[in-house]
């Protein structure tokens, strides 16, 4: 029993170790396939996860299909773009934590700990963000109002007025958008 539980781990040792070796001659710059065609969304986050050499966790309630088309192989960064894509596409999200990634429905992504800073993020990769800003020369209640519609069916938006400050989490190309509005807004 020990010589088979001995063996049984030395096998996966060497597997790990050999995921590690070929996961770890990935760079930015280096390409990989990413076409698929009406492939389980499961199975192009587990592709994305071994050519990218990343930790992924995947919620039991992750399922679908997608359709990501590539002529050309493309890096990794592109492929995790097109991978965050597919997955806002059918109400799922990224959510990095430490150096795992947990794909998981929208609603739960919004109650983690996402990303949040002052600074606007970068409209790519695609992801859920949160946004702190503080307006200077507009009433932060007088502006809610009109930013609602802006905000994206799965955002939030929350008004701090003892500070004039807007809390807001959604979808980091939408941010791009409420920021620009909020910046013509607040002059």
């Amino acid at each position: 029993y020990d010589a088979l539980k001995k063996e049984a781990f030395m096998k996966q040792l060497f597997l790990t170790l050999g995921l590690i070796y070929s996961v770890g001659a990935f760079s930015a710059e280096d390409k990989i396939k990413f076409n698929y065609v009406d492939a389980e969304i499961t199975q192009v986050i587990q592709d994305y996860a071994k050519a990218a050499g990343q930790k992924f966790t995947i919620d039991s309630v992750v399922r679908g299909k997608t359709t990501i088309l590539n002529t050309e192989s493309v890096t990794i960064e592109k492929a995790f773009e097109e991978l965050s894509e597919a997955l806002a596409a059918q109400g799922f999200a990224i959510v990095k934590r430490d150096e795992f990634y947990t794909v998981k429905t929208v609603r739960y992504a919004l109650r983690d700990n996402i990303q949040a800073s002052t600074e606007v993020p970068a409209a790519k990769p695609q992801r859920l963000a949160t946004w702190m800003v503080v307006l200077k020369n507009v009433f932060v209640g007088d502006l809610v109002k009109d930013l609602r519609t802006a905000v994206s069916s799965e955002g939030e938006m929350t008004a701090l007025r003892s500070t004039n400050q807007l809390f807001i989490t959604d979808w980091s190309y939408n941010l791009q958008t409420v920021a620009e509005m909020i910046k013509q807004a607040d002059q």
